[in-house]
């Protein structure tokens, strides 16, 4: 933001180039307008939200610590995004081990992602360089990929602006509360989400092209378990096949038919929105893999409740 507002120049060296490189605006979903983020579906209402947050926090903070003028928020959300798009970690032999050590590589966003390279890179203190080595074939001619790593569409919209088509490593992910507000709350449900974070069940609770993680059922298995049976918790989770049990499964169908639904309704209010900008169509295309994954999901499901 500094640079930015200088015309690129620090000290000797003139920044220029690297800035004129930059993209002069985001697709992540902090830019969504405020009518898109009030009709998302909860797993992706809370991760917008707290991107707000974030970022308008430390905009605050930048202003009453450091800024003798008042910068406004268009500007540093701008250098956050840019920053938090491209930054890579910096390890080299005198870095601060508690610290990020975030680093920007000019030219290196050049790079596109792909699921299907595998690529090593770092900091090489011998050369003094930042190195990139590929462990994928590339032919004379084709572009060259990088590999962000093994994140779902989720992620990258959120952490990068896109979403990349049949993504092998996407899911949506779910939390405790939304199985919670879904199958009605008791004060008894309180104590089984209790039972599901004492024990990490919620750590990994997810929906994909196969069907679901087993966190999940794990935790729609207590929390759905009759009150007189949570002492029985254990052999009820890993006694039982959980995903072949129909009753279950019925129970995950139900809660994938609501889900689909609250994605259908945002899909149909950001066609509506007229004043949608790069992050709304961006948002499109991520629901539309959702719903797409949560068909195949549901395809996987009653394969197994047949069986």
């Amino acid at each position: 933001m500094f640079l930015k507002s200088n015309n690129g120049f620090c000290g000797p060296d003139n920044w220029n180039p690297y800035l004129n490189s930059l993209p002069e605006c985001y697709s992540v979903p902090f830019f969504l307008n405020a009518q898109t983020v009030n009709i998302l579906p909860r797993y992706l209402k809370a991760l917008v939200e707290a991107q707000i947050v974030l970022v308008t926090k430390n905009f605050q903070l930048l202003k009453t610590k450091f800024m003798s003028s008042q910068p406004p928020l268009d500007n540093f959300s701008w250098a956050w995004f840019t920053v938090n798009t491209r930054g890579v970690f910096y390890d080299y032999k005198k870095a601060d081990p508690k610290c990020d050590n975030l680093a920007l590589v000019p030219f290196l966003d050049l790079f596109n992602h792909s699921c299907d390279v595998t690529v090593k890179a770092g900091f090489i203190p011998d050369t003094d360089c930042y190195e990139i080595v590929t462990e994928t074939g590339i032919d004379a001619g084709s572009q060259a990929f990088i590999n962000y790593g093994p994140h779902g569409n989720v992620k990258l919209f959120v952490e990068y602006g896109f979403v990349i088509a049949d993504n092998p490593n996407d899911c949506i992910p779910i939390t405790l509360e939304e199985l919670q507000e879904h199958l009605g709350y008791t004060l008894v449900q309180d104590e089984k989400i209790e039972l599901a974070r004492r024990n990490g069940f919620h750590h990994n609770m997810s929906i994909h092209r196969d069907g679901c993680t087993w966190g999940l059922l794990a935790c729609l298995q207590i929390l759905t378990m009759k009150t007189g049976n949570v002492h029985q918790w254990q052999r009820l989770v890993y006694e039982t096949d959980l995903e072949s049990d129909c009753k279950l499964l019925q129970t995950l169908r139900l809660f994938m038919d609501t889900l689909e639904t609250e994605i259908t309704q945002c899909k149909s209010g950001l066609i509506g929105t007229k004043n949608g900008g790069r992050s709304e169509v961006v948002l499109l295309s991520l629901l539309d893999e959702h719903l797409r994954l949560l068909k195949q999901s549901g395809r996987a499901l009653a394969n197994n409740i047949e069986k």
